[in-house]
């Protein structure tokens, strides 16, 4: 539970940084440990982290708000990647259509030399 004034996303900011501390000091002995097996050891770091968001509310909003702006723009770098790559297929077809272009056309002079000799 938190109070109105930490507002919304300083919640969900505490909850992320809780499972990642989580996860980076238990990994897979978490999934399999005993309940309540490691509150003795993690209850330090529950506190320390809940004074630590309950001090500075107003940064912690501030820094999620930066984590979403990066997280978006992450999203858009992502998807110009994928347009990039989709562009570059399109860019080498073309290039190998014009390569058989210029084949043929080649071929083609040839051909009309010949038949031109021919005729004349």
């Amino acid at each position: 539970m938190a109070s109105e004034d930490c507002g919304r996303s300083v919640p969900f900011a505490f909850l992320e940084d809780i499972i990642l501390r989580w996860i980076n000091a238990y990994a897979d002995r978490g999934q399999t440990g005993l309940a309540y097996g490691m509150n003795q050891e993690f209850s330090r770091v529950l506190q320390r982290r809940m004074d630590e968001f309950s001090r500075n509310t107003g940064v912690i909003d501030h820094i999620s708000q930066v984590h979403s702006e990066i997280d978006e723009v992450r999203a858009v770098m992502v998807e110009n990647i994928e347009k990039l790559l989709a562009r570059g297929d399109k860019i080498e077809l073309l290039v190998d259509k014009t390569e058989h272009l210029n084949r043929e056309t080649f071929r083609f002079k040839k051909q009309s030399t010949a038949v031109k000799r021919v005729m004349w």
